[in-house]
């Protein structure tokens, strides 16, 4: 059973009330499985076995787990990110600004000021390099992808899509992407102060003033927002030519 004492700590008992993980944790989650992340109480983090053993030392100041890959990225300060497994053997070292899940069966590894980002396997074995300082598989099975022109207090940073291919199908001219759906994405460029939705399939944007639009609903049309700030916004739907449907004139 996961108890806690009476100074607020965690550990695991048996049955007969036998200790089995000492109650020295500030954060425990149960049950308590192969791989059981877990914070002590100086607020570092590893992670213990289904028998309470620690498989991952208590020394990093985040953890994030991977359950489908069973591996975990460990961070210990800035710059200062490693991959393990959930055996604790390491898989990428820690001399990373940052490691996060590109698919199923690899793992994006960003350096300090890199401009190019290098692609693992999940055994830590190289497979290849995107000419992108920012790679992100996204639900649709796209790539959004972004590249600064400089480095340092004056650098911009621009995203564009690419398809499951690696084809650049969204240029890289907007310094947001706030999603992409179907044939449609919303994009702004805060350099340029505009903003408006960019049909894929044309190679189109069509520039608006709207606070927000929401991706396409199931008929292809748009519920959009109006005005200055979030509380102040109106809203309205158009259908996929901008015709309006319904007129800004409500809460939600």
């Amino acid at each position: 059973h996961l108890c806690q004492n009476r100074y607020g700590r965690y550990g695991w008992v048996d049955k007969y009330h036998k200790v089995i993980v000492p109650f020295e944790y500030e954060l425990l989650r149960a049950p308590l499985t192969e791989f059981t992340y877990a914070q002590k109480s100086n607020r570092l983090y590893g992670a213990l076995d289904a028998r309470g053993r620690e498989i991952i030392p208590f020394r990093y100041t985040g953890i994030t787990p991977l359950f489908k890959q069973k591996l975990v990225v460990c961070t210990n300060g800035p710059y200062k990110t490693s991959l393990l497994d959930f055996q604790g053997r390491v898989i990428i070292p820690e001399d990373t600004l940052d490691i996060h899940e590109f698919d199923d069966t690899s793992m994006v590894v960003r350096k300090r000021n890199a401009q190019e980002t290098p692609v693992y396997n999940l055994r830590g074995e190289y497979i290849k390099t995107w000419p992108y300082k920012y790679i992100y598989r996204l639900p649709s099975g796209r790539y959004k992808v972004a590249k600064d022109t400089s480095i340092g207090w004056n650098s911009v940073s621009w995203s564009g899509l690419l398809d499951a291919g690696g084809k650049m199908i969204l240029p890289m001219q907007y310094t947001d992407i706030a999603w992409e759906q179907g044939d449609w994405a919303r994009v702004s460029n805060y350099k340029t102060k505009t903003r408006g939705l960019y049909r894929i399939s044309t190679q189109t944007l069509h520039p608006d003033t709207f606070y927000h639009v929401a991706p396409p609903d199931p008929l292809g049309n748009f519920t959009f927002w109006v005005g200055e700030s979030s509380e102040k916004t109106r809203a309205g739907l158009m259908d996929a030519r901008f015709k309006m449907i319904y007129p800004p004139v409500y809460r939600d």
